[in-house]
C-alpha cells in the first residue's frame, strides 16, 4: 500500500494547504465528520479488499492457476534459454572441421540439380 501511495507521490505542504480549505469551504463545520467517515469507509475498504486476497489464497481453483501459470513461465525461460546455449552460429560453422563439415550434409555435387535429366513424368 505505501508503494502506490509513493508512486504517486505524497501531497506537499502547499498541497495540503490547499485541500484543507477546500474541505472547509465544502463542508465547514461538518469536516470533522466528513474526515471521520471517510476513514472508516477507507478501513472497511481495506479489510474487504485483505478478505478478498485472503480468499484467493485459499481457494483451490486460483492455486491451481497460479501453479499453471508457474509451470508455464518455466517452460518459456527455458525455451529462451536454448538459443543462448547455441552461441553465435558462425562461431560455430567456423570452429567446425572439415570432416565435421563433410558429415554435416550431402557433397557439393548432390547439392545442384542435373539438368540433363529431364524432371519424372508426372501422373
Amino acid at each position: 500500500m505505501i508503494a502506490q501511495i509513493l508512486a504517486f507521490g505524497l501531497p506537499s505542504y502547499q498541497e495540503m494547504v490547499i485541500i484543507l480549505i477546500v474541505g472547509l469551504l465544502i463542508f465547514g463545520r461538518r469536516l470533522p465528520e466528513v474526515g471521520k467517515s471517510v476513514g472508516k469507509t477507507l478501513i472497511e475498504f481495506r479489510k474487504g479488499l485483505q478478505s478478498l486476497k485472503d480468499q484467493i489464497r485459499e481457494d483451490e481453483d486460483f492455486k491451481e492457476i497460479g501453479s499453471a501459470a508457474r509451470d508455464l513461465r518455466s517452460a518459456v525461460d527455458d525455451a529462451a534459454t536454448v538459443p543462448r546455449q547455441l552461441g553465435d552460429p558462425a562461431q560455430f560453422l567456423d570452429s567446425l572441421t572439415d570432416e565435421d563439415a563433410a558429415s554435416l550434409g550431402p557433397d557439393d555435387e548432390n547439392l545442384s540439380p542435373d539438368v540433363d535429366k529431364p524432371p519424372p513424368e508426372q501422373l
